[in-house]
């Protein structure tokens, strides 16, 4: 199915090998039950390929999204600039994952459970203390996490 939006053999076969590969064909035929143009599908798996894979850093899981994941990822996108667009909208990668936890949630049946996904208390502490006495970005402090 995926075809029909990435020319790339290497960019299907990625998507695919990755967290969200096997949810890509139900996501995308639930796009496009719900209207969405070629374009706008490509630009929202972008989204939904990001979350999932910022889900498996995080430590969290696509069959139990967490109460707090979604503020989570929020601060996340924030961080590295992506929440919002240049004009102020949310940013592909935002709109991409909202369609795709929406998705999780009507499809798979997929329900918040209070357990939050937030850095242990010591690691917060120490990423705190990079920033102000080193000047460490939070997107290299991401991956140090």
């Amino acid at each position: 199915m995926l075809t029909t939006y990435f020319t790339r053999p290497a960019t299907r076969a990625g998507y695919y090998a990755g967290p969200v590969g096997p949810y890509l064909d139900p996501f995308t035929d639930w796009l496009v039950k719900r209207g969405y143009c070629k374009d706008a599908i490509r630009h929202l798996l972008l989204g939904a390929v990001g979350f999932a894979n910022w889900m498996q850093v995080a430590g969290g899981d696509l069959t139990s999204l967490h109460e707090g994941v979604w503020n989570t990822f929020c601060d996340h996108l924030a961080k590295q600039g992506r929440l919002h667009g240049t004009k102020g909208q949310h940013s592909i990668y935002w709109r991409g994952a909202k369609q795709f936890t929406e998705f999780l949630r009507a499809q798979q049946g997929i329900v918040a459970t209070k357990a939050a996904l937030a850095p242990p208390e010591l690691v917060a502490a120490f990423e705190h203390w990079m920033q102000i006495h080193r000047g460490v970005k939070p997107s290299t402090l991401i991956t140090y996490r």
